[in-house]
Order: structure tokens, then C-alpha cells, then sequence
């Protein structure tokens, strides 16, 4: 499968710069497809869009949530290491 990011719910499974402008983001959605796996999301700036996450298990066990109470606005959107598995982030209006 190649990324995804055609509607409000991207799905990606291929790390490297995915968008370079401004973007909001409401939630993220990692299933990993092993444990030990490593997810590091950063901005055009390098800031860290969440933790550095290392996965516990397989999906559905090792599923890690980000839920955002407030959507977080952020210059690009760079998935610098996805060790395995898909991402699933739900972006909407500002």
C-alpha cells in the first residue's frame, strides 16, 4: 500500500515527508505489526508531533491512541521512522 492522504483520515504505512504546509491534527492511530516497533512523527522544524513511541505488542494489543482535546496546528507533517505497521491520522478544519 502506498500513503494515503486524500481525505480527512490519512492512512500510512511509508515513512518520509508526507505534507509541508500547515495542517491540523485531531488524532493519531498506530497498529503496529510487531512488538519493539518505533514511531517518531516531527514537524518542518524537527519538533516531535508526539513521543517517540515504542510498541508493546501486535495490533489490536499494541494499538497506541493520540488523542488531541484541542487540535494541534503544526508546519508539515514528517514520519521520520514508522518501524512497522500502518498510521491512521484524522485531520480537520482549523
Amino acid at each position: 500500500m502506498a500513503n494515503d492522504i486524500t481525505g480527512r483520515m490519512w492512512e500510512l504505512d511509508t515513512a518520509g515527508v508526507i505534507y509541508t504546509d500547515n495542517i491540523t491534527i485531531r488524532m493519531i492511530t498506530w497498529d503496529p505489526d510487531a512488538a519493539a516497533r518505533t514511531l517518531t512523527i516531527i514537524d518542518n522544524n524537527g519538533n516531535k508531533i508526539i513521543p517517540t513511541t515504542t510498541s508493546i505488542a501486535a495490533s489490536p494489543a499494541g494499538r497506541e491512541t493520540f488523542n488531541f482535546n484541542e487540535p494541534i496546528v503544526r508546519q508539515g507533517f514528517n514520519l521520520s521512522v514508522l518501524g512497522g505497521g500502518t498510521l491512521n491520522v484524522l485531520i480537520g478544519p482549523k
